[in-house]
């Protein structure tokens, strides 16, 4: 028998037996009639219900629920009772996304992922490290694009990138083992801050037959710009890589002092 039918039964059968109880008390009762006996009846029934439902919530102490006994006690109980916290088992509603080929796949917010990629916006768009918990952009995440977005603070920020960084880094330091050869590029840049930083990017073709380029490294030069600096900063980069064995070739301008650290 299914839900629906046993539910149906077990209605049928409870205004049945009210039925009967009615009956007998306006037999017994002359003066009473029928229909305020059965009334009676399912205001009672219906009390006894929901205390059984009260009672059953609350666990610790019953609740009367009876018409006669007002709201006051329920509101008083809702006020005082702590609100249950969810954990990771709880079910939450997940969402659809597609993928490239056009197939569907469930979609749920994760915060580490979330952060992660907001470390990603902040670097190539050069923008400072506290915008995760600028005002402006929780408000645009939340109302736009996802309600549950929690700002993230400048202190975890710059712990997501330090993680971040040795991930990636780990990951190339893998991929550069299979690698018979590298052609590097350098070059000086000035930052806003009046400060100097020697890039070192790689070149390379990995087993696939794909060329991939890489940045090694974006160090700090706060000495002379001479020859003997310029090449112990790309000596100590590329020997972090494992690649001392393994350049064929570099390519920088063509000021002197980077002929001279050649």
């Amino acid at each position: 028998m299914s839900r629906r039918r046993r539910r149906h039964s077990l209605s049928t059968a409870l205004l049945l037996a009210l039925h009967r109880l009615a009956l007998a008390s306006a037999t017994n009762a002359p003066g009473l009639r029928y229909g305020r006996i059965l009334r009676s009846c399912l205001s009672s029934a219906m009390d006894l219900k929901l205390e059984s439902m009260l009672s059953a919530i609350t666990a610790k102490k019953t609740l009367t629920a009876r018409s006669s006994a007002g709201t006051g006690h329920l509101i008083r109980h809702i006020k005082s009772c702590k609100p249950r916290k969810l954990g990771s088992n709880a079910m939450s509603q997940s969402l659809l996304r597609f993928n490239p080929d056009g197939s569907v796949h469930h979609w749920e917010y994760s915060p580490e992922v979330a952060r992660t990629q907001l470390c990603r916006l902040i670097a190539r768009e050069d923008l400072p490290v506290c915008f995760g918990e600028s005002a402006a952009f929780e408000e645009y995440i939340k109302l736009a694009h996802n309600p549950r977005f929690v700002p993230v603070s400048r202190q975890t920020t710059t712990r997501d990138f330090v993680k971040y960084f040795n991930e990636r880094r780990s990951k190339l330091l893998e991929s550069l083992k299979s690698v018979s050869s590298v052609a590097l590029t350098s070059d000086i840049w000035s930052g806003n801050a009046k400060e100097d930083y020697l890039s070192i990017v790689a070149h390379y073709v990995n087993s696939d037959w794909q060329l991939e380029k890489r940045i090694l490294g974006l160090r700090l030069i706060d000495v002379s710009h001479n020859h003997e600096n310029i090449a112990e900063c790309v000596l100590t980069c590329i020997d972090e890589y494992g690649l001392t064995d393994k350049v064929f070739s570099m390519i920088l301008d063509n000021a002197s002092a980077n002929t001279k650290a050649m």
